[in-house]
């Protein structure tokens, strides 16, 4: 079912803060599914574990992780911030008094990080999963070039901007705040560039615009490539990038919004009872272990007939899904050791 576009990936209620999860899919089968995972820094710790379960449900996982100097700050403001407003951190309580690694400055040049991630239970015997995941955000190489167009006075400003914001961060309550995507460039906003705008304007430029844009090559190059065809990908970003991306996946690809569901961000109270309200929590885990089970279940059908010839290294296999009126004879030859030489067809062999 196709749905007129929306733009809308958060909001607040009399519950607290939403996040729309949204899935785009293209007329052509051949091009990847997308879905749009919109992320807040500080949150509730059932919110995180939704969105996580969710990325696992994909081939590619697009992550959000720009180089940022005076990192250390950033990461002392929303633990203060979460601490005062009782949340959880997305990035989870990284060590302070330890050193950090650091970027290089050709970090990114010569192409993005990716990571293989593996899961799987304890027990060993229920085998394991794989996650592509790409850093689509601006390595220490791209972001030394964003910050040469930022003036010399901002920069000198930022470190106490940070500082000042630490300080304030115990008197702010983060379930007071409201998520909208409709208050952007509304008249209100308009009347509002005062002094802290403008001093702010550099910055915001850096970490909405120049990420944008800078994510939505990325998206576009990975879109085309040919190992993309067929596969489910999806963006766990920032929900302030959202709107930008889905605009170039419906006007420049051509892709259709076929789903939207809302996940709890952040509640209202701490003690508030959600109990009675779809949250939105457990979701993704439920369809992953489905599509998982479902994903075994269609290997195991795929031999459905295995018998073994009077020759030790000689086995005739039957390969076809249950159901399938013609399966293929295949004959597999294998020395002592296990290791296949050859598989041709049975009438060949």
């Amino acid at each position: 079912m196709y749905l007129a576009p929306v733009v809308k990936f958060s909001f607040s209620d009399e519950t607290g803060m939403w996040v729309r999860v949204s899935d785009y899919v293209h007329p052509d089968s051949a091009m990847p599914t997308i879905t749009l995972l919109p992320m807040i820094h500080i949150g509730e710790k059932e919110f995180f574990r939704e969105m996580r379960h969710e990325m696992w449900r994909h081939d590619t996982a697009y992550l959000e992780g720009s180089y940022m100097p005076a990192r250390k700050l950033f990461h002392v403001f929303h633990r203060v911030f979460g601490k005062f407003s009782d949340l959880n951190l997305q990035s989870g309580k990284l060590p302070l008094w330890k050193k950090w690694k650091r970027e290089s400055k050709a970090q990114g040049k010569t192409g993005l990080t990716e990571v293989i991630r593996k899961s799987g239970c304890d027990c060993g015997n229920c085998g394991y999963d794989e996650l592509r995941t790409v850093r689509a955000d601006l390595h220490r190489w791209h972001a030394l070039k964003a910050f040469k167009a930022i003036p010399l006075w901002a920069k000198l400003t930022f470190p106490l901007l940070i500082l000042a914001a630490i300080i304030a961060a115990p008197f702010i309550n983060f379930r007071d705040h409201e998520l909208d995507d409709d208050c952007e460039g509304c008249e209100n906003c308009d009347d509002n560039n005062g002094f802290l705008e403008n001093l702010m304007a550099p910055f915001w430029k850096f970490a909405i615009d120049d990420r944008d844009l800078f994510l939505r090559m990325v998206l576009a190059e990975e879109i085309l490539r040919p190992r993309s065809s067929g596969k489910s990908l999806c963006v766990k970003y920032g929900e302030k990038h959202m709107s930008a991306l889905a605009e170039t996946l419906l006007q420049d690809f051509g892709y259709e919004l076929t789903n939207q569901r809302d996940v709890l961000a952040v509640k209202k109270r701490k003690d508030m009872d959600v109990s009675d309200i779809n949250t939105g929590y457990g979701f993704a885990g439920e369809r992953y272990w489905e599509e998982r089970d479902a994903r075994d279940t269609k290997t195991k059908e795929v031999v459905t007939e295995l018998t073994e010839t009077m020759e030790k290294n000689v086995i005739a296999l039957k390969v076809g899904t249950i159901g399938d009126a013609t399966p293929i004879s295949l004959c597999v030859q294998t020395d002592l050791s296990g290791f296949v030489d050859s598989i041709t067809p049975a009438d060949a062999a």
